[in-house]
């Protein structure tokens, strides 16, 4: 799964790679992939799981809470917020 949390934390305007999709229906998705691309890597089955479901991915954390991984928004400072 670190490839997961890789993606999920360098891509640009994502959550969650996988969306609402379950990690019993993901893995499936891969097995199936294998199965009929034997000669594949498993590097590319996920490659080709994440390009199916980009267009439904989580592209915010649920609640508006902060994205783990992801520094927070820092806050305007009392020195920049006042015109000089």
């Amino acid at each position: 799964m670190g490839y997961l949390t890789a993606f999920n934390t360098l891509t640009a305007e994502t959550y969650s790679a996988t969306g609402a999709q379950t990690l019993e229906v993901s893995i499936d998705a891969i097995e199936a992939y294998c199965i009929v691309h034997q000669m594949d890597s498993f590097d590319r089955a996920i490659q080709q799981l994440l390009t199916s479901l980009y267009a439904s991915r989580a592209q915010k954390p649920p609640n508006g809470e902060r994205a783990w991984g992801r520094a927070a928004k820092a806050a305007p400072s009392a020195t920049t917020a006042q015109e000089p």
